[in-house]
C-alpha cells in the first residue's frame, strides 16, 4: 500500500513540475520580443543543475525507500504515540 502511494506521489511531483514548464513557456510566448529578452537574457545564463539537483534527491529518495525497506519507516510520515499532537500537555 505504501509503495503505491509514493509511486503516485513521485508522479504526481514531476507532472506538477511538467505542467509549471509548460504554464511558463505558453506565458512567455505571450510576450513580445523586447519582453522576452529582458527575461530570458538572465535566465538563459542560470544552469539546470539545480533542477538536476532536485530530480536527483527524488530519485535518491524513491530508491531509499524501495531498496532499503527499513528506511521506509523514516522517509515516510506516519502517526505514532510520539507525535506532537498526541504528547501530554504540561499542566
Amino acid at each position: 500500500m505504501i509503495d503505491a502511494l509514493i509511486i503516485v506521489v513521485a508522479a504526481l511531483f514531476l507532472v506538477s513540475v511538467l505542467v509549471s514548464t509548460r504554464i511558463m513557456r505558453r506565458s512567455l510566448s505571450a510576450l513580445t520580443p523586447e519582453e522576452k529578452a529582458r527575461l530570458v537574457d538572465p535566465a538563459a545564463a542560470t544552469p539546470i543543475w539545480s533542477f538536476m539537483a532536485m530530480v536527483a534527491v527524488l530519485a535518491i529518495w524513491l530508491m531509499l525507500i524501495f531498496v532499503v525497506r527499513d528506511y521506509t519507516r523514516l522517509a515516510t510520515p506516519s502517526r505514532s504515540r510520539h507525535s506532537c499532537s498526541s504528547a501530554p500537555r504540561p499542566a
